[in-house]
């Protein structure tokens, strides 16, 4: 963040607002009205007018302890960016902070230590201000309100919930405290635990349920989720089954084989039917299961086309906890700077599963074998097993995806019962790795069988990929003559001209039509720029040009060049790019707007036209 003092920062926020009103239409098609609800089918989530809400999430636990606003912003600001829109946090943070249970400001949740009935009005409006954040981006907080730790350990805050001081009368007037101070932030999904499941009928246990009672006497409405012990779900806790209106699903795989589709399929096949999410799996660069970023993406897609079709969380080893240079966790697996891991092959991977998903109706998908026929009738592999594919279908039939697994870099073969489709349909291999598409066939009847070769190496050293099929209802074509429309784009008769930069004609379920893409520009059209950080992308709402995450330019506070990634320098206290690149760096950005701001503020400065505030 560029070196002002808050104040400074606080007129140049004044002056970005004007600026910002131009970009109001832009901001409004990205953005959800909060608090969400459950869908009618109890499959997903939609925000108040029924748009779907599919969680696009990160694992932030540590961000109000261990950051400081500005921190927080750059934070934020990237994950934005990134196509990420609801973020996990802790509310108290017991062990995971530098001056953990306080914040970066000393400010400890309560000011006698342990003592529920003695909130600390500073660090509470320290973590307002992190909600307000997120909400700013537009993004849900998952509030986890009282993390209880592996086994009931230092990590978490067990021990002072069963302590003599912390009563269910005091329990409960702390969940007053809360509803009534959150009731009116929209942006929250409740989360109550974390990493333990209470005894059955403990008088901890008990407590526990009377802090989420007090939070909604106190007439917070915000959809209630749980996190226990993995594998398991929020529904798993009988105390709070009732109280649950989503699941989390939280696993590492039977045996800790990171095969998340089968607690993911518990999740979706509970009674009575809830939406189901992944909240938690393996970390990027975390060792208690592999923790590869192939590894991570397989969790991932396992999980979402398995049963989790609410969607789903990532999670990075530096960047939960908020690693610096000298402080970490203390688990054993390395650690580097949080900003320098924001960009991780895993974070980019997530960004591209976000892509394909949003790309289509995501929220009539039907996982097979749930409600829907067996889509893949050989060469899945086994239940259980590393090499299962999972597959899903839309209802209308109109799309199916199935994943294919990385079991190595050769070459795969599935067979899929092509009776699931509505008509004849295209097929394409979807990379998981850089979000291109190879073209199988543009049109297979929709009659039998049909088996499938995937192109074996995927260009990151492993085998997986996703098979795409949909639907198409236009004709392809090679010239506009062929077409009555006279538009032929992207190989399919258009509605259009179909020219803007993020605009497409062969979009998933909607071949023919034209509309705004996510991701890479489809076909001949020119490719975001990018300076390696790969932060130019479409965007899926501006159809005449890709989003860029850095704006003008590109910054990061720092005091010398071991602080910037490969490429920058530290230029009067920012980390700066000799590159042309509108992309900016790949650690975090600011928008060229508010860069406009920092600038006058500093050019009034230096003319002395406005005075530092005392």
């Amino acid at each position: 963040m560029h070196r002002l003092g808050r104040r400074w920062r606080r007129i140049a926020f004044g002056l970005m607002v004007p600026l910002l009103a131009g970009e109001a239409r832009a901001l409004d098609a990205t953005t959800y009205t909060y608090p969400l609800r459950v869908s009618a089918d109890h499959r997903y989530l939609v925000d108040q007018n029924n748009k779907p809400f599919r969680i696009q999430g990160d694992s932030a636990q540590s961000l109000i302890a261990n950051l400081t606003s500005d921190e927080a912003d750059v934070y934020f600001s990237n994950r934005q960016a990134r196509g990420f829109n609801t973020v996990n946090i802790n509310l108290l943070e017991h062990k995971f902070a530098v001056n953990a249970p306080a914040n970066r400001s000393r400010a400890a949740p309560f000011t006698t230590a342990g003592n529920f009935s003695t909130p600390n009005e500073a660090y509470f409006a320290f973590a307002d201000q992190i909600i307000d954040l997120a909400a700013s981006k537009g993004m849900l907080v998952s509030l986890a309100y009282m993390y209880l730790g592996a086994h009931g350990g230092d990590e978490g805050w067990w021990a002072e919930l069963t302590n003599s001081t912390n009563t269910q009368t005091v329990c409960y007037d702390f969940g007053l405290y809360l509803g009534n101070r959150y009731k009116d932030r929209k942006n929250i999904l409740w989360v109550v635990g974390g990493d333990f499941f209470p005894p059955q009928g403990s008088e901890g246990e008990t407590r526990l349920h009377r802090i989420l009672d007090g939070i909604k006497a106190a007439g917070a409405t915000q959809l209630q989720t749980g996190d226990w012990s993995a594998p398991g779900l929020s529904t798993d806790e009988a105390a709070f089954a009732s109280s649950m209106d989503v699941n989390a699903v939280y696993t590492y795989g039977p045996g800790n084989n990171g095969a998340t589709y089968d607690e993911a399929r518990a999740g979706y096949n509970h009674s009575p039917t809830i939406p189901a999410y992944l909240k938690e799996t393996g970390y990027e660069a975390e060792g208690w299961i592999p923790g590869d970023p192939a590894s991570i993406r397989k969790y991932q897609y396992w999980a979402i086309l398995g049963g989790s079709t609410a969607g789903g969380f990532y999670g990075h080893r530096d960047v939960w906890e908020f690693a610096t240079d000298s402080w970490s966790s203390g688990f054993p697996f390395g650690h580097q700077r949080w900003q320098n891991s924001l960009d991780a092959p895993g974070a980019l991977d997530w960004q591209r599963l976000g892509q394909l998903f949003d790309s289509l109706p995501w929220y009539k998908l039907v996982p097979s074998g749930l409600g829907m026929r067996a889509l893949v009738t050989a060469g899945g592999g086994m239940f259980g097993g590393s090499d299962y594919v999972t597959a899903a279908a839309m209802s209308d039939g109109k799309v199916l995806l199935a994943y294919v697994p990385p079991t190595g870099t050769a070459a795969r073969s599935i067979t899929v019962d092509m009776v699931a489709m509505s008509g004849s349909a295209r097929a394409r291999w979807f990379n998981p790795t850089s979000g291109a598409y190879t073209s199988i066939s543009s049109s297979l009847p929709n009659t039998g069988t049909q088996q499938f070769t995937t192109p074996g190496n995927n260009g990151a050293g492993s085998n997986d990929w996703v098979l795409v099929l949909d639907v198409v209802s236009t004709t392809s074509c090679t010239t506009g003559s062929q077409c009555s429309s006279g538009f032929c784009v992207d190989g399919y008769c258009c509605n259009s001209a179909c020219t803007g930069q993020c605009e497409a004609c062969d979009a998933v379920a909607s071949v023919g039509t034209c509309i705004p893409v996510a991701g890479s520009p489809h076909g001949a059209r020119s490719a975001c720029s990018t300076d390696g950080g790969a932060c130019g992308s479409c965007d899926g709402v501006n159809r005449s040009a890709c989003a860029y995450s850095g704006g003008a330019a590109c910054i990061i506070s720092c005091t010398d060049n071991t602080q910037c990634t490969a490429g920058k320098s530290c230029v009067n206290g920012v980390c700066t790019s000799a590159s042309s690149s509108r992309c900016g760096c790949s650690q975090s950005s600011v928008d060229g707007t508010w860069l406009l701001a920092l600038a006058l503020v500093d050019t009034l400065r230096r003319r002395r036209t406005l005075r530092p505030l005392r």
